[in-house]
């Protein structure tokens, strides 16, 4: 058996591996595990070799594991946890490291047949062995920066991550959600493909908010003058993920001369609570809060918390914000500027989304913008968090709250989402 593979690569690239000189048609069990934070993340699936002793894992069908069928990187993609913890890369340099292991079945089942005892069965299936020629195994990184630019820079509220392969290529900003800092994978991604790639924190950083709240839509103007003389600046494409993509709105509809393009992922369609324990707003303009709904549970909402986390449920929060905005008295002036925009713009969202409303609040934008200003689509099975191509995909549910979705279908629709946003932006 000998394994060919990337041994460096970027998460956005493919690692493409490839296992030769097998017998025809025999079974291999391939497995990649790494270990984030002490967690141990780790995917299998079983592969049968073609007539000429080979598998390539990105046309070869899986059967018997984490997913089935032919997904490119989709090994890789559905790594997971016994914890059921979202993944959690920070870094936006180093490299992290995985492991490769290939073992024919053969070689499986008659190692572990020794002990009948499913303890032990499961003891040596995790042991890593030495390599002979029906079992081995590879090590190889993977980091945001490989085959990139990188650069980071802050400058008053402006906190970035820069990727690019060329400075004079058209910028995108990449502006998270409110439970996550970065969204690294999908700027690594822009990057690779023909732009300047830019994370904006809009929490967590010197002079911001330690958590989502109040955040400054005039952060802009630092962003602006950070880049200014470095990087290509005649105009900025937004991509924003939730919360993200809300701030972008308001982004756009304040500086209509130098923001051009949207793109946002399970889009919001009114403003809410900032995460604070006071309530406050998520976003400020000129200093003064944006109306927004304010998070309030209700006794029925505070009633079914409490039981989830005494089971160690998590907790789906779409239905309780439908009955915040039901109980709003303001929900109308808490609604997003879509109506003032010009911008073109593209909304992508699951529908099995169980924290925003995406589905309707999708409608509703449309509805808001007219048709000709907006490109939509939903995914079937896809929940709140769609990765860049050949990233993680993240969970059903993170530790407290459902995200919605099947992991295998996440990672499905994040090929075709970001063919999407490339044609998109490009055209």
């Amino acid at each position: 058996m000998y394994i060919e593979l990337n041994e460096e690569s970027n998460f956005s690239s493919k690692t493409d591996i490839k296992v030769k000189e097998l017998n025809p048609n025999e079974t291999i069990i391939a497995k990649i595990k790494t270990k984030i934070a002490n967690v141990e993340f780790s995917s299998a699936v079983k592969y049968k070799a073609d007539e000429n002793g080979e598998v390539i894992f990105n046309k070869a069908n899986a059967f018997d594991g984490v997913y089935e069928g032919v997904i490119e990187e989709g090994l890789f993609m559905n790594l997971s946890s016994i914890q059921g913890q979202v993944f959690n890369f920070n870094d936006p340099k180093e490299p992290f490291e995985f492991t490769l292991i290939v073992e024919t079945e053969n070689h499986f089942e008659n190692r572990v047949s020794s002990d009948n005892s499913l303890q032990s069965q499961l003891n040596q299936s995790e042991k890593i062995l030495e390599d002979d020629d029906e079992y081995k195994t590879v090590k190889f990184t993977k980091s945001f920066s490989y085959g990139l630019d990188y650069e980071r820079i802050d400058y008053n509220k402006a906190h970035l991550n820069i990727y690019t392969k060329d400075k004079n290529n058209p910028i995108v900003l990449v502006i998270s959600h409110a439970q996550r800092k970065v969204q690294l994978d999908k700027a690594a991604f822009l990057a690779n493909n023909g732009f300047t790639a830019i994370t904006v924190e809009i929490f967590g950083a010197e002079y911001l908010s330690q958590s989502a709240g109040l955040i400054p839509v005039e952060i802009f103007e630092d962003i602006d003058k950070a880049l200014e003389g470095k990087y290509n600046t005649d105009s900025y494409d937004i991509l924003g993920y939730g919360e993200g993509g809300g701030l972008a709105v308001l982004m756009a509809n304040k500086y209509k001369d130098k923001i051009n393009k949207l793109v946002i992922f399970s889009p919001n369609y009114y403003v809410f609570q900032g995460i604070s324990k006071a309530p406050v707003s998520m976003y400020t303009i000129d200093d003064k809060e944006f109306p927004y709904i304010q998070y309030r549970l209700s006794f029925k909402d505070q009633l079914s918390a409490v039981k989830n986390l005494i089971q160690r449920n998590p907790i789906p929060l779409i239905d309780t914000y439908r009955r915040c905005i039901e109980r709003s008295k303001n929900k109308d002036s808490a609604i997003l500027p879509y109506k003032n925009l010009h911008n073109d713009i593209l909304l992508i969202g699951g529908k099995d989304d169980m924290l925003n409303d995406s589905k309707s609040w999708i409608e509703r934008i449309k509805e808001d913008m007219g048709e000709d200003k907006v490109e939509s689509v939903l995914f079937e099975n896809v929940g709140n968090f769609i990765a860049a191509p050949y990233f993680i995909a993240h969970p059903r549910k993170s530790v407290n709250t459902i995200i919605g979705g099947d992991r295998v279908e996440n990672s499905k629709a994040s090929v075709e989402a970001f063919e999407k946003v490339l044609d998109f932006l490009k055209k």
